[in-house]
């Protein structure tokens, strides 16, 4: 039998009047950011779901995990 694949799905706004701090110096850190912090949530699934993070921004960057 397979894995359950879990997905969640964030999308960071870089246009924000504050946005997180150290993630305004280069395209993609806002969501990498938003990435680690929904691994952290999700890192006590058992070993039968597949956690994927899907983060993008605001003005269009995309994670690794997105590509």
């Amino acid at each position: 039998m397979g894995r359950v694949l879990v997905w969640d799905v964030t999308c960071s706004d870089t246009l924000a009047p504050s946005p997180p701090h150290g993630t305004n110096n280069r395209a993609g850190a806002a969501c990498e950011s938003a990435e680690e912090a929904k691994a952290t949530k999700y890192r006590g699934l058992g070993c039968e779901y597949e956690f994927v993070p899907f983060g993008v921004e605001t003005l269009g960057s995309c994670c690794p995990s997105v590509r």
